[in-house]
């Protein structure tokens, strides 16, 4: 099985999910925020995934709705960032999915954690 791997390397990367540059990703985005979280689900909220409440600190492009979620932990690992930590601060590059839900506008590097 492993010599087979070798014949076809674009197969094993083939759920890795490119970085896009930081222009890309500001495009690509429907909101960029830094925000920090306030509540997360115990369970799935939408699609089998879970979410987080978050209290925006500054807006950065768009216009974040009052009452907004963030989506993560969903069922594709290689698209989940590493997010949601109750009271840290986080940098999002978000996307719309329905209603005032959002999700990473790049996988895991749609989201990062401001130390």
């Amino acid at each position: 099985m492993l010599a087979l791997a070798a014949l076809w390397p674009g197969a094993v990367l083939s759920n890795q999910q490119r970085e896009m540059t930081l222009s890309e990703k500001v495009e690509s985005s429907d909101l960029v925020l830094m925000a920090s979280i306030v509540a997360v689900g115990g369970g799935e909220c939408l699609g089998m995934h879970r979410c987080a409440r978050l209290n925006v600190a500054s807006t950065l492009k768009g216009t974040a709705p009052v009452d907004m979620a963030v989506l993560f932990d969903g069922p594709i690992a290689e698209e989940n960032p590493l997010c949601c930590e109750v009271g840290q601060t986080y940098l999002f590059f978000l996307k719309r999915t329905k209603g005032a839900y959002f999700q990473s506008a790049n996988g895991p590097f749609g989201i990062y954690r401001v130390k």
